[in-house]
């Protein structure tokens, strides 16, 4: 599953590893104003309305979250998301857990995601301590088609005190050319008015092979003035989301949250709460760099295993390719001359589709495909 979503259920999950409480529903608003970055765009302000709802019985739960946000320069998105599950038998060590999630999103500029995911988790709990071992199936759309998403999932739980952590590892696939394992750490620390939850996660590659890994964390800081009334802080950065196209990036926030009482555990959404909308295209080799020699003209190298040819067009170039030269360990490097600014920029391999490069956001062109942004500074 992508790392946006999974942190949403393991925060759902959260519940289930302390001890049960009497069935409740809760509903909260969340006032927001925060600040993205987006891998290399400049960041942005937004601000944003994000309405929840969270549902707990003995025996299931239920979340579902929409957010609309609105951006300096007029632009704004809305997103949604479900996420549900029953667990059998009830009240014992050893559970089936099925879920499902459904999520999806909308821009100003008509681009639109969704994702649809069915999981079974198998669970094993004793006091203050258990894992789960589990697998999940859906479609996802990233704005041009739609791609077959799958996971397997292990993990393993414990409460300390007033913490909860949860460790997880799970190799992921989205459509035939990427596939993917992350490995991440969740904790929630609870103690009066106070709640603190961090993350951390770690991506590492098998499809593109060579692919440069990412790693990435936050937290969020919840102080519950009355039981009704809590401000928020949170901060980090999240990864990339294939499945639906979205592009990784940093984050920081403030908001003020309204709830008829306060949840047993927090929303799980912070993280993916402030997105642009734009396509995340797939890579089309494993890693790409761009290096100052004497300004204006840059090294730009490019590692394309078994390539019989790499090009490369831009703005730069007039969108006229210019070919790379092969090297040793399979590189391919040229030196272009590229002023400084932001710029569009395509790479094909052995005249093939054009794409954009690793590492850099994706825009959609005037032709109905996507182009890289390249930020020279």
């Amino acid at each position: 599953m992508p790392g946006r979503i999974r942190l949403a259920v393991i925060a759902l999950a959260l519940p289930w590893l302390t001890p049960r409480a009497a069935a409740q529903t809760v509903g909260s608003l969340d006032a927001a104003v925060s600040r993205i970055g987006y891998n290399g765009i400049p960041g942005v302000t937004a601000y944003s309305l994000s309405p929840t709802f969270q549902l707990f019985r003995n025996n299931g739960s239920l979340l579902a979250n929409g957010v609309f946000s609105g951006f300096t320069g007029g632009r704004w998105t809305l997103q949604g998301i479900s996420i549900g599950s029953i667990f059998v038998p009830r009240n014992s060590d050893v559970q089936v857990e099925l879920g499902g999630t459904l999520a999806g999103s909308v821009d100003d500029d008509g681009n639109k995601s969704a994702e649809a995911l069915g999981q079974t988790r198998l669970h094993f709990a004793s006091a203050g301590r258990g894992l789960w071992v589990g697998g999940g199936l859906g479609r996802g759309y990233d704005g041009t088609s739609w791609q077959t998403i799958g996971l397997l999932e292990a993990a393993a739980w414990a409460r300390l005190g007033d913490v909860t952590a949860v460790l997880s590892t799970s190799p992921n696939w989205v459509g035939s050319d990427l596939s993917f394992l992350d490995t991440q750490a969740t904790a929630r620390w609870v103690h009066g008015p106070i709640e603190l939850s961090a993350y951390g996660g770690i991506r590492r590659w098998f499809k593109p092979e060579g692919a440069d890994g990412t790693e990435w964390g936050g937290a969020t800081l919840a102080v519950w003035l009355t039981r009704n009334l809590a401000i928020v802080g949170a901060g980090g950065s999240f990864p990339d989301d294939f499945a639906q196209g979205f592009p990784g990036g940093a984050y920081v926030s403030l908001s003020v949250r309204i709830a008829n009482r306060r949840p047993p555990a927090p929303s799980g959404v912070a993280v993916q709460e402030y997105r642009l909308l734009r396509p995340l295209a797939r890579p089309v080799v494993p890693s790409f760099k761009v290096t100052t020699m004497t300004a204006p003209a840059r090294l730009v190298r490019v590692h394309a295993p078994h390539a019989m040819s790499v090009e490369l067009a831009g703005d730069f170039t007039d969108w006229e390719p210019v070919a790379l030269r092969r090297g040793d360990d399979d590189e391919w490097s040229a030196v272009i001359v590229i002023p400084k600014g932001t710029h569009r920029v395509n790479l094909r391999v052995d005249g093939g589709p054009w794409g954009v490069p690793p590492g850099i956001p994706a825009l959609n062109d005037d032709f109905g495909g996507v182009v890289g942004v390249l930020v020279i500074e």
